[in-house]
């Protein structure tokens, strides 16, 4: 056989060896579970990396387009969960750019590395925070248990994110799972310095006020003990009370019951004058209104018309005013982040 003859052979089997691959590829972005397990089985290599596509395998694929079954199947066909991309991007990454909540559940279920930082140093938590995925942040944070002080090569931490972006849920979560709000970035600038730039006061404020709890709950060393209160009047030890100390702490002590007995009788007072008034009132009201109703002595009673009209037919009815009112309009609300430099602006674009 000739060197040209095995040549070609190569290249006939490489090439339907790529072909295999490629379509178990594209059925995992499909979430075409049929074809996966056919592909599979043929012999497709589930960790091969797309040359035309970053270097993405077939679970980055299935991670990003969020099918967990698809997932499954490849993990169970020898996939590393945490494999890389050309930009260190793993699967558990893609999927928290994306919002694939499902998938992001089954590869923390198996073990996926959530602190793998992308080739600039970006963890799949920023990113979530960056998209606004408060759920998958969540996830991250307490199921994955993401590390949330990371920075990328810029110094960004998730709380810069959180700050720049006006995530004000994903900032709140951060701070609790124990996010340092004093941590700085390459520009020196602390999560609450970037939230004060931006103008988001009431973000920047929680941020302050998670420092002073941070701060007061710390135990002091040179704080003084405590001493229990008590009503009794303190005495030196060496020096006895007089008796007109004595009796003014009696007093003291005394005052308020003595003025408990006279407020009560007089609350009784006046709830008893008030309720005879009223009784009165609607005795009297309840009088004059037979009293019009009955004929004057002598008199036919009065024919009525065709009936009472109503007491507001030659009013304007308050609610008729406001229901004729036409409505404002709600202004739309523009794109929050239109007229902004992205903190991610290559990542976002």
């Amino acid at each position: 056989m000739s060197k040209l003859t095995v040549l070609c052979v190569f290249v006939i089997l490489g090439a339907g060896i790529a072909d295999n691959e490629l379509t178990l590829w594209n059925a995992a972005a499909e979430g075409n579970l049929p074809n996966v397990n056919k592909a599979l089985t043929t012999g497709a290599n589930p960790e091969w990396p797309n040359p035309d596509y970053y270097g993405k395998t077939s679970l980055h694929q299935a991670s990003h387009f969020n099918h967990p079954d698809v997932v499954f199947a490849l993990l169970g066909a020898g996939s590393n969960k945490d494999i890389k991309d050309t930009s260190f991007e793993t699967p558990i990454y893609d999927a928290s750019v994306f919002g694939s909540l499902d998938a992001v559940n089954m590869l923390i279920g198996r073990g996926a590395d959530v602190n793998i930082q992308s080739i600039s140093g970006r963890t799949p938590v920023m990113e979530a925070t960056l998209s606004g995925h408060f759920n998958i942040t969540k996830v991250l944070l307490i199921n994955g248990l993401a590390n949330v002080n990371l920075s990328d090569k810029t110094g960004t931490t998730a709380l810069h994110v959180a700050a720049f972006w006006n995530r004000f849920n994903e900032a709140k979560l951060l701070l609790r799972m124990g996010a340092d709000t004093e941590k700085k970035d390459n520009e020196g600038k602390t999560p609450v310095d970037i939230a004060r730039e931006k103008g988001y006061d009431h973000l920047a404020n929680i941020m302050d006020n998670s420092i002073v709890t941070t701060i007061s709950s710390k135990p002091s060393t040179n704080a003084p003990t405590a001493q229990p209160i008590t009503t009794s009047p303190t005495v030196h030890p060496n020096k006895k009370m007089s008796t007109v100390q004595i009796s003014n702490a009696s007093n003291t002590q005394n005052k308020g019951s003595g003025l408990l007995i006279p407020g009560l009788v007089i609350s009784i007072v006046i709830i008893v004058a008030v309720v005879t008034t009223a009784a009165v009132l609607y005795v009297k009201k309840r009088k004059n209104k037979v009293d019009e109703e009955l004929p004057l002595e002598g008199q036919p009673p009065q024919q009525s018309g065709s009936g009472m009209g109503s007491r507001h037919d030659s009013e304007n009815s308050l609610y008729g005013v406001v229901l004729n009112k036409t409505e404002s309009q709600v202004p739309s609300r523009g794109s929050q982040h239109e007229s902004e430099n992205s903190l991610y602006g290559a990542t976002v674009a």
